[in-house]
């Protein structure tokens, strides 16, 4: 990515953080007491590894209950432990409500709305490259998509997506990827019944995966 797509994509990350602020710590003040009488604590932190392999304090609205996590051989995602998430964890997950804290960290630059995911550090060693490193983490990105339509990412795939991501991100890949992950909660029903970013089939393609026509 050249400094002119990754100053606009600055740009725009600090113009839809500032944008959603204000219904951000709405939303927070809501959560505040339902968090503390389900979880007992409002935020659960952890280290990841940021752009450039320098790790940063992720932050996100708890939404699961304390345990040690297993990660399955080539990947795998939190709804595998059902028993440590309660309704109320789901319904946060659903509508992305516990991902409020990254706008903060969006504003003091440490993630973008777009990018590749933000792993620790043991599971970012294993999908790393210097396309990755050379990107900040996201709140969205190919392997996220990826992740939310088939629910399992093997390493390997995710690997190449975030490769493919560094090489390709630009302001307007970066709308399409906005765009594609709140289509959801739109009338056109999001990604259904396929991809609506050829930059997306093409990652999986890549892959050595065949994109779902079907949902």
């Amino acid at each position: 990515m050249n400094l002119r797509d990754a100053g606009i994509i600055r740009l725009m990350d600090i113009v839809i953080a500032l944008t959603l602020l204000p219904f951000a710590l709405l939303m927070f003040a809501l959560l505040f007491l339902p968090q503390l009488v389900v979880f007992g604590k409002i935020f659960y932190v952890s280290q990841r590894i940021g752009r450039d392999g320098e790790p940063f304090t992720y932050i996100k609205i708890k939404s699961m209950f304390d345990g040690e996590t297993p990660f399955p051989s080539g990947g795998g995602r939190a709804h595998l432990e059902p028993n440590r998430i309660p309704p109320w964890g789901r319904f946060l997950r659903k509508c992305h409500v516990d991902e409020i804290p990254d706008i903060a960290l969006i504003l003091a630059g440490l993630e973008s709305f777009v990018g590749p995911r933000p792993l620790l550090a043991e599971h970012a060693a294993l999908v790393d490259s210097p396309e990755r490193r050379n990107l900040k983490p996201g709140w969205t990105g190919l392997s996220q998509i990826f992740l939310k339509r088939r629910n399992i990412l093997p390493g390997r795939i995710q690997r190449r997506l975030d490769k493919r991501l560094g090489r390709e991100l630009c302001p307007a890949l970066y709308c399409r990827l906005l765009f594609a992950t709140a289509a959801p909660f739109s009338r056109r029903g999001g990604l259904k019944p396929g991809p609506t970013i050829r930059a997306y089939r093409n990652s999986i393609m890549t892959a050595g995966g065949t994109p779902d026509e079907k949902n």
